[in-house]
């Protein structure tokens, strides 16, 4: 049976610890005066199965590898996506705009982890104006991966329990075989952990429309395409395109959760 990997912060105190732990294998734990940055490998025929009949036992039936888990005391949901793509294509300017724009109440503390060329950024928030599910808000935790290929280990980490996958793509003629190289590296990674790209949530998104070397759509879409998923386009350091894609992947992992 697959583990689950979990890198969280502590949203809810000390509750939420004693849920995870609970409900988890503990690996490690490193904490601050001001945040709590927790790694943890879930169990997942334990991970809600012992909360009986209704959503908990429903949620239980999902995929061994997802991330999505139930916080009862908070009555949320806890789902993970995943920003993946070639360096320098606008993951991170993507998730910077998101965490900038939300309101300070309803995200949590973005977390950044440098390497001397790339690094990788996650945080959490509850969205308002998404519904609940069966009486269950949703908190999503955002992700980056990172950019430079040599640090493939690290994206397969990250990718680990993921629910949803937004493909950042640059539109930029010169960097065509890198978003190429990224999109078969996203598909062989996936199904190493047991996904199938076909199956997940997910959405591509053209990023750098504003630039004179970006290709036509219709040329990126012919190349980037693998199945008939959502295409927006983006300039990312402008917000354009942001919250529209990240409303459509999180309205593809809503469904994916009312299934259960």
């Amino acid at each position: 049976m697959k583990d689950n990997l979990c890198i969280g912060r502590d949203t809810y105190g000390i509750k939420h610890i004693r849920f995870a732990l609970k409900f988890s294998r503990f690996s490690a734990v490193r904490s601050s005066p001001r945040h709590l940055l927790f790694l943890c490998t879930l169990c997942p025929s334990r991970q809600v199965g012992r909360q009986g009949k209704g959503l908990g036992a429903n949620l239980s039936k999902r995929s061994v590898t997802a991330l999505s888990f139930i916080n009862f005391a908070a009555r949320e949901i806890n789902c993970k996506i995943v920003y993946y793509g070639a360096g320098l294509g606008g993951k991170t300017t993507n998730l910077q705009y998101v965490y900038d724009k939300t309101n300070d109440k309803a995200r949590g503390k973005m977390i950044s982890l440098a390497t001397e060329t790339d690094r990788t950024l996650f945080f959490d928030f509850l969205p308002l104006d998404l519904g609940t599910v069966r009486g269950f808000k949703t908190r999503f935790h955002l992700y980056t991966v990172p950019g430079q290929v040599f640090y493939d280990a690290s994206r397969k980490l990250i990718l680990r329990g993921v629910d949803g996958v937004v493909f950042v793509a640059d539109s930029q003629e010169g960097r065509m075989d890198a978003n190429i190289e990224a999109l078969d590296n996203l598909h062989d990674n996936l199904r190493e952990h047991g996904y199938d790209l076909v199956k997940i949530p997910y959405v591509l998104q053209l990023n750098k429309r504003d630039l004179p070397t970006a290709l036509p759509v219709d040329n990126l879409k012919k190349e980037l395409m693998r199945k008939s998923e959502p295409v927006f386009e983006a300039v990312a350091f402008q917000g354009t395109g942001v919250f529209e894609t990240l409303k459509e992947i999180a309205r593809q992992v809503l469904i994916e959760l009312k299934k259960g």
